[in-house]
């Protein structure tokens, strides 16, 4: 019989939940709004163990656990989030016994940057390699790693707050935590926002997803010049990193990364012209140039409800690769 588990992905506005086999294939999937479960928790909760229950009484696979993709910092235990900016209502809840109590199986929560390398790791862009790094930006940024396989944890489940690195010590804008020159406040929504106003004028009302897609298609001048501004940030974040954690990969991923070559290759023209002979030994040779393989991820939507059930399928993927 088939082995699957279910994938819950739950992000600030939607909760996401489906099958997942071995070969990371999603089924019996579904979504529901994240409702602030501070203020009406046992509607959410009860709309979440509905669907879940759903899921799994539509499959006649051995379904063999539930994994969990967690926003913010996770708790020690490994029961939930920690603390979370974008859903204050998850802080110090224990999801994972909720649901043990409820389903009676084993039930694995973790972050979802980790949840998202995990998938692009085993079925998407890191391609099983050695040492992977996966860089999500979005409305904010962040990155984790997986070493021969296991994500490296730091601190609250995560690899560490590429976010918070700074950049530009002698930038006008600071990040939500008040640290200026980093790249989430010149990369994240709020950077590129900021430079729409500085661009196109304090009178032009334009959102992040609005210059992510004119810069998309390609016609709007300023906002491809915006574009590969933010891609020489990010390639100057991603030097950085690759000095510390020695990356044969690197994928990007998360709603800017719509934009496209736009912004890839940026990214990767500042990385290049950065990082030096550095990566000789490492990368691998591309018409005749070493590099490190920078690329845009591979499960797009699916990759926090795949990789939030990668830890209790690792056992059998590992036997795969």
């Amino acid at each position: 019989m088939q082995i699957t588990a279910v994938g819950v992905d739950i992000g600030g506005t939607a909760t996401k939940i489906a099958l997942v086999d071995t070969e990371g294939n999603i089924s019996n999937f579904c979504s529901i709004k994240t409702i602030d479960i501070l203020n009406k928790r046992e509607e959410y909760l009860e709309d979440l163990y509905s669907n879940i229950y759903q899921v799994i009484a539509n499959t006649d696979t051995n379904c063999i656990g539930i994994g969990v993709s967690m926003l913010g910092l996770q708790m020690e235990d490994g029961s939930g989030t920690l603390y979370s900016v974008n859903a204050p209502g998850f802080n110090r809840f224990d999801i994972r016994t909720f649901l043990q109590k409820k389903f009676n199986m084993p039930v694995i929560v973790t972050n979802d940057l980790i949840a998202h390398a995990l998938a692009e790791y085993y079925f998407g862009a890191g391609n099983i390699c050695k040492r992977f790094l996966n860089v999500a930006i979005g409305t904010g940024i962040g990155c984790a790693v997986i070493l021969n396989g296991e994500p490296i944890k730091l601190f609250g489940g995560i690899s560490g707050e590429c976010g918070r690195m700074i950049i530009d010590p002698n930038a006008e804008i600071s990040d939500g935590m008040n640290v200026r020159g980093s790249v989430e406040a010149l990369c994240g929504t709020h950077g590129i926002e900021y430079m729409a106003k500085k661009y196109y004028g304090k009178d032009k009302n334009l959102t992040a997803w609005d210059v992510i897609a004119r810069a998309q298609e390609g016609k709007d001048e300023i906002a491809i010049k915006i574009m590969k501004e933010i891609g020489f940030y990010l390639g100057h974040m991603l030097a950085n990193l690759s000095a510390i954690f020695f990356p044969k990969i690197i994928a990007i991923t998360g709603g800017t990364v719509e934009a496209g070559p736009i912004l890839i290759e940026p990214i990767k023209e500042k990385f290049n012209a950065l990082i030096g002979n550095f990566y000789m030994v490492l990368g691998k040779t591309i018409n005749g140039t070493v590099v490190i393989d920078i690329k845009k991820g591979e499960l797009g939507r699916n990759a926090g409800i795949v990789g939030g059930v990668i830890p209790l399928l690792r056992h059998i993927l590992i036997k795969k690769y």
